[in-house]
């Protein structure tokens, strides 16, 4: 495919971001996350997050990070590469009086990951004509 196609793709689709959680850890907790049907974004506002990816690989994403998780794909993210408590989200959720939900992974301690969590939607906006 040509730089060209390439472009005039991103160009045609239409992205939507909807911010909906806000997930916090401490060193030692994490989140484990089932596949969903949706692009998953994740920026990480304080601390560092580790995502444990199925495959066995761990990502690192630092304070400012953003991250990107493409659909179908299991996730345990958290504050730590080998955590010694792993939360389901139902075990976590709550919502925030400003409507978004909140994993509290901290287990009443003070938290050291601080993630916003939202979800992508791409949609085919244009022509892809000449």
């Amino acid at each position: 495919m040509t730089d060209m196609a390439i472009n005039q793709i991103l160009a045609a689709l239409a992205v939507d971001v909807k911010e909906f959680a806000v997930c916090e850890f401490t060193s030692e907790s994490a989140i484990e996350i089932q596949p969903l049907d949706v692009i998953e974004i994740h920026y990480v506002l304080t601390g560092t997050l580790y995502l444990g990816m199925a495959n066995g690989q761990c990502l690192e994403a630092r304070v400012g990070s953003v991250v990107l998780i493409p659909p179908h794909v299991k996730q345990i993210m958290g504050g730590s590469p080998t955590p010694s408590r792993i939360f389901t989200p139902a075990e976590t959720c709550s919502r925030r009086r400003d409507g978004l939900l909140h994993y509290n992974a901290t287990m009443g301690d003070p938290s050291s990951v601080v993630v916003t969590c939202g979800q992508i939607r791409a949609d085919i906006g244009g022509s892809f004509g000449p």
